[in-house]
């Protein structure tokens, strides 16, 4: 779940924010929920992918560029830059045919950026 007042993602159940310290308000359904269904289920906040692809001439700087215009179509959007978070998961592999072209399990991680309603 996510702070209402910071935007800071907050371990569920927690009764206090990490970041700001607001007491964070938990109902038995909501504090049941996911990261993500938390977010959507509030509707102040949005969650939205993030990959930038520079060439390999490219650099670090492309990479901000391509930030700060993503961060400036939700802000004429009326969306306000929270945070931007990293979500790593493990994607199952696969046990083949008697072992026969198993592969084997994988992480994978991705950015998200963090938008809250004006």
């Amino acid at each position: 779940m996510f702070c209402e007042n910071c935007g800071t993602a907050v371990r569920d159940g927690s009764e206090f924010c990490t970041s700001c310290g607001k007491k964070m308000a938990v109902t038995g359904v909501a504090g049941q929920r996911t990261g993500a269904e938390s977010v959507a289920a509030l509707g102040a906040y949005k969650v939205v992918s993030f990959q930038a692809s520079i060439s390999n001439t490219g650099s670090g700087q492309d990479v901000a560029a391509t930030l700060q215009r993503t961060i400036d179509q939700e802000a004429n959007s009326g969306w306000v830059f929270v945070q931007i978070q990293e979500l790593t998961t493990f994607v199952s592999g696969n046990s083949g045919c008697f072992g026969l072209g198993a592969t084997p399990g994988t992480t994978t991680s991705m950015a998200v950026l963090i938008f809250k309603r004006t």
